[in-house]
């Protein structure tokens, strides 16, 4: 028996699930511009090369900053399955994927992966809201270069930082804790990697969606 996430409103949309709805107040509460379901796609042939396989991206984002702005697609997945039959990333390396996708996407622990606006727009991939309290705030992002690659982005207010992440990671990466932590697409929960440096601002918006309640009409409480 398959049990149906509930549909839930919030500023006038009607989200597929609260998770959805839980990472719409996430971005009002940093301040980011969001689009839901604004746009859908053709990824390119299915198997059997008969029909299109097809996406629709649950956001869009644009994260204000001093260069016009980071841009890109949103994917909530609640089902920790979601990735592990491998189709989705294969219809996105297959070259059928969503505009500017493919352009020079440079994986985080190599380059400088920062993104700006009209060059390129990964997908970040959200699981369940995090429940640690304080720290440095990770999401899984899928981009494109010569393949498929994933790696973890550092969120600052007004952008995702690829290189600078690296940092925190080589601090905590021998901690006992975090030894279960590892690069594939199974693991898209975003993390929260205890420091003493965070910023509260996004600790914040993190509380704002967790606590939001959506029985009783379309602002939570």
């Amino acid at each position: 028996m398959t049990i149906k996430a509930i549909q839930t409103e919030y500023r006038g949309y009607k989200f597929r699930s609260r998770l959805e709805a839980r990472w719409a107040v996430f971005f009002e509460s940093m301040g980011w511009k969001w689009k839901y379901e604004h746009q859908g796609f053709n990824l390119g042939w299915d198997d059997a090369g008969e029909t299109h396989r097809k996406w629709l991206p649950d956001f869009e984002i644009e994260i204000p900053s001093f260069c016009g702005g980071q841009r890109a697609y949103v994917e909530v997945k609640g089902d920790k399955n979601a990735f592990k039959d491998g189709r989705f990333c294969e219809s996105l390396d297959f070259g059928g994927g969503p505009p500017l996708f493919d352009h020079s996407f440079r994986p985080a622990w190599l380059n400088d992966a920062s993104f700006e606006t009209g060059q390129v727009m990964p997908i970040v991939v959200l699981g369940d809201i995090p429940h640690q309290q304080w720290g440095a705030l990770f999401l899984k992002v899928i981009g494109h270069s010569k393949g498929i690659c994933t790696g973890w982005f550092m969120v600052n207010k007004k952008r995702l930082i690829g290189n600078e992440s690296s940092v925190l990671w080589d601090a905590f990466r021998q901690e006992p804790q975090h030894d279960s932590i590892a690069y594939s697409m199974e693991d898209f929960d975003p993390i929260i990697i205890p420091t003493r440096l965070a910023n509260k601002t996004i600790m914040d918006a993190l509380d704002d969606a967790r606590s939001a309640r959506f029985e009783h009409g379309e602002t939570p409480r």
